[in-house]
């Protein structure tokens, strides 16, 4: 056996030393890479989905301190709405969309906007929270005492690729009108219609929205305003026809001083967080629980949210299949049984 020189011990030792540090470099990174990056896709900043999407941030770091396994990097994105957030969900650019369920029906369907486009079967509803309603406002002075009584008249009907677009050309349908009913149909940003109404510039303001929403308080308070209840033949036909839509009253109680003073009779959509069929299933019981857990912080984060019981937060099937993993949890505390 050959005698070593001290040089060639020390540059064995060094080969050694730098075996042992790759090792444990290339454990660690694969340790590191079980980090699960986690973006929720909401809408403005002010609004209630991106309100929401920081609250589920905030109730997973929480959970994490208790929960190790529970390695998620969250970051919640304020985008254009729902049909941004699915369509980047589709492409992998969010691992959860916030969007309201006739907007989901119709990307896993293929139909609708999305009819260009293949059914993305893939997308599962995560968690679900409170309704947004059709809501119709006119100003006291315009002598609109009825839903029919738009006709004629310069209606906001939405801004394209936004959920009230979506909810009046379903609503046209239903009555066998066009645009051309109208004297004129603008295509106003929410944000931008109560200036419009107060200062005359449309007669109708529609939106599908939760209540009570600061913007008809904004409404009240900058001019004489009145609600319009959506005619129950309608309601009906919606209702049948596509399965997302739900018989709503808005409490008027919400809007002191509003006439007329009983509950507006209108529909309704769910609004869900969804994921795709790839999500990790225990992240998403996880996830679903951590919710669960914090549920009197949540209902505080927004009025619309105040008065929601457990159970309203289960999706119901109607737009696109429960995920796996959110299911286990929603059975394990009662709120679903096995079919």
């Amino acid at each position: 056996m050959k005698n070593e020189s001290p040089v060639e011990m020390l540059n064995s030792s060094f080969r050694q030393i730098a075996l042992l540090l790759l090792f444990f470099l290339s454990t660690t990174s694969v340790y590191a890479t079980e980090r699960y990056f986690l973006r929720i896709g909401t809408g403005s900043i002010s609004g209630v989905y991106y309100a929401t999407g920081n609250a589920v941030c905030r109730f997973l770091k929480k959970h994490s301190v208790a929960d190790k396994t529970l390695d998620i990097f969250c970051s919640v994105q304020s985008t254009p709405g729902a049909m941004y957030n699915l369509n980047a969900l589709r492409h992998g650019d969010l691992e959860i969309a916030a969007s309201q369920g006739d907007w989901a029906y119709d990307i896993y369907h293929g139909v609708g906007q999305f009819s260009s486009m293949k059914p993305m079967t893939s997308l599962r509803s995560l968690f679900a929270t409170h309704k947004e309603a059709f809501t119709v406002l006119v100003r006291t002075n315009s002598n609109i005492k009825s839903f029919d009584e738009i006709k004629g008249k310069i209606v906001n009907i939405g801004a394209p690729g936004t959920g009230v677009r979506g909810t009046i050309e379903n609503i046209m349908r239903a009555k066998g009108w066009t645009t051309r009913d109208f004297k004129v149909a603008t295509e106003l940003n929410s944000s931008e219609q109560v200036q419009a109404l107060c200062d005359g510039k449309i007669d109708v303001m529609t939106t599908v929205i939760g209540h009570p929403s600061g913007l008809f308080q904004e409404a009240l308070a900058t001019c004489g305003v009145q609600f319009l209840s959506l005619d129950e033949e309608t309601q009906q036909k919606l209702v049948s026809d596509y399965p997302y839509y739900y018989s709503y009253h808005i409490p008027i109680d919400l809007y002191p001083g509003v006439t007329p003073q009983e509950s507006i009779k209108t529909v309704a959509v769910k609004s869900v967080f969804y994921v795709r069929k790839d999500f990790p299933e225990d992240k998403a019981y996880k996830l679903v629980g951590s919710i669960f857990q914090n549920f009197s912080t949540l209902q505080s984060i927004h009025p619309a949210f105040a008065n929601l019981i457990k159970v309203d937060l289960v999706p119901e099937n109607v737009d696109a299949p429960i995920h796996p993993g959110a299911q286990k949890y929603y059975k394990h505390i009662g709120l679903l049984r096995d079919s």
